[in-house]
C-alpha cells in the first residue's frame, strides 16, 4: 500500500504482510525485506494487535531496524553454501514497523514457529550455527558436534530483547 513501511519490492524476494478486515477488504499491505531473499514463515498477534513475524533472510540490509539484539547478518563466515539468518519482526496494528532483528550465527538459521504469551514471545526453528545462538544455563548450550544441524528455540521480550536461546537436538 502507498504509505506503508515498504510499498515496493526491493530485492529478489520479500516477505509481505497484509491486513484484511472482516468483510474481506484489504486495509493495508507491506513488503518486508532487503536486497536478497526474505521469507516469512509464521506470525502471531499480541493483545494490542501488534503483529510479529518470523522467517529467514539472506539480505544484509533493511532487516535489523531498531534492533536490541543482532544488528547485522552474521553468515559471512559460513562454509555451508546458501547463507541465511533468521529474523523476528514486530509491526503495529497499522502496519508500521516497530522493531526487527536478525537471529543467527555462522551457519544457516531459520525460524518457522512463534507464539506470544503474556509479555514475551517464543520462537523456534533450526540452525547450523555454532555461535551466537545459545545463552548460558539453558537446556542445550552447544550444538551437536557429530552432526551440524539442531533445533533452536529462543525467548524474547516484546520489545525485542533476547532473554535466552537454546539448541535442541542430538
Amino acid at each position: 500500500s502507498v504509505g506503508s513501511f515498504q510499498p515496493n519490492l526491493k530485492g529478489s524476494s520479500h516477505a509481505f504482510l497484509v491486513k484484511i478486515n472482516s468483510n474481506g477488504v484489504r486495509q493495508w499491505g507491506t513488503y518486508f525485506g532487503g536486497e536478497d531473499y526474505d521469507y516469512a514463515n509464521k506470525l502471531d498477534i499480541d493483545i494490542n494487535d501488534n503483529v510479529y513475524i518470523v522467517g529467514t533472510t539472506s539480505s544484509k540490509t533493511n532487516i535489523a531496524i531498531n534492533s536490541k539484539f543482532q544488528t547485522e547478518l552474521s553468515y559471512s563466515a559460513s562454509p555451508y553454501g546458501i547463507n541465511t539468518d533468521a529474523f523476528i519482526t514486530k509491526f503495529n496494528k497499522n502496519g508500521n514497523l516497530i522493531w526487527s532483528t536478525y537471529v543467527g550465527g555462522d551457519g544457516n538459521d531459520n525460524l518457522n514457529a512463534i507464539t506470544i504469551k503474556d509479555s514475551y514471545l517464543v520462537a523456534g526453528g533450526s540452525t547450523k550455527s555454532t555461535n551466537n545462538m545459545a545463552t548460558t544455563g539453558v537446556f542445550q548450550e552447544k550444538p551437536n558436534s557429530n552432526f551440524l544441524g539442531d533445533g533452536y528455540v529462543c525467548k524474547f521480550s516484546l520489545n525485542g530483547e533476547r532473554i535466552w536461546g537454546s539448541y535442541y537436538g542430538g
